[in-house]
Order: structure tokens, then sequence, then C-alpha cells
């Protein structure tokens, strides 16, 4: 009887072994390295004024809106780079940075920003930033200037709203070309749809 204890603790152990060996144990929390593969850009007027991070009003072709209440997001899709390690609970983290953002007006704007002029030192913006480790994001409060944004070297982000701080001369129609580059060569370009921008 002895004998077949020791056999069978044998057996249990070399069992384990192979189990352990065999099926490593995953961590719970892991990080999946993604890159962007394509833009989107909207634009909207927010439901609430001067609350520029909550829900927006999408504006279809040829809307009219005050250049203060409007909001133009870039948004990306991502994929995952491959040979990732593998957990239960991955969290997504965009990698590289952002070598420019550009914002151009395809029309007069006003007298000093004329037709296809870079319009970069009227644009505010608000973005994504990573909460801790846990693959959660919120936008940031406060707008910041988007040349201010750019002279920091930014990371990679998944979602970009940026609005106007200085006014049109009068309501006109205008559409902005978005030219977004990154350090490892990617590069979107998109222009928003038109729209009667007012003072």
């Amino acid at each position: 009887m002895k004998k077949y204890n020791l056999y069978l603790k044998i057996a249990l152990f070399i069992f384990i072994s192979v189990i352990s060996v065999a099926c490593p144990n995953k961590p719970d929390e892991c990080t999946w390295k993604t890159r962007t593969t394509k833009m989107f850009l909207d634009i909207c007027k927010p439901y609430t004024y001067n609350i520029p991070h909550y829900e927006c009003e999408e504006l279809q072709n040829y809307d009219s809106c005050r250049y203060d209440s409007l909001r133009i997001n870039i948004s990306f899709e991502s994929e995952v780079l491959p040979n990732q390690e593998v957990c239960s609970s991955p969290h997504d983290s965009l990698i590289g940075f952002i070598d420019n953002l550009v914002v151009i007006c395809k029309n007069d704007y006003n007298s000093e920003y004329q037709s296809h002029d870079t319009i970069n030192s009227i644009i505010d913006i608000i973005y994504l930033i990573p909460l801790g480790s846990h693959g959660k994001y919120e936008m940031t409060e406060t707008p910041i200037s988007l040349q201010s944004f750019l002279a920091n070297n930014p990371t990679c982000t998944g979602g970009i709203y940026m609005f106007l701080n200085t006014p049109p001369d009068t309501t006109h129609l205008q559409q902005f070309i978005i030219i977004y580059e990154e350090d490892n060569g990617t590069h979107y370009q998109d222009t928003t749809i038109p729209i009667y921008i007012k003072p």
C-alpha cells in the first residue's frame, strides 16, 4: 500500500509538472502595442456649450455653426502588432510619436488667414490620455493650443478634438484640410465636409 501511495504521488507530481510546462501561467494583464492604420474626421457642435468633450451633434454638409461651438474630431483605427504577450486582460497602447498635425483652411477664414493658409495658431485641442496601465483613456479637461501640444513631442493618441479660438470676419463656407504625420512615416490627410462658420 505504501508503494502504491508513493507511485500515486510520483504520478501526480509528473502530471502537474507536465501541465505546468505545457500550459505556462499567463499573466492577468499585459499591454499590446498597437499602431494607427486609418484616420477618421468628423465635425460637430457640442450639445452643451463650453463643455467640449461631451457628446455633440454631428453636422451635415452646408449646416451652419458658430466658430466657438465647432469641434473637429480626429479618431483612428488601429491594429495590434504581431508577436504580443498572451494574457487574459490585454490593454492597447499606441506606439510612436506625432511628428506633425497641420490644419489648413480651404477658403478665406478672416483677414489674417486666406485660402489654403495653415491655421494651427488659432486651434486649441483636447486629446485622449491613458489612465494608468489599465487600457482606459479619458479626454484632457483643459484645452491647450495645438502649437503647445506639438512642441511637447506628443505620443500617438486615439483621439483629438480641435476647436477654433478666433472668429472669422463674416459667415462663409469653410472646409479644413487635416494633415497628420507620425515619426514612423505614417501619414494621413483628409478634408472636413463644407459648413458655414459664423463669427
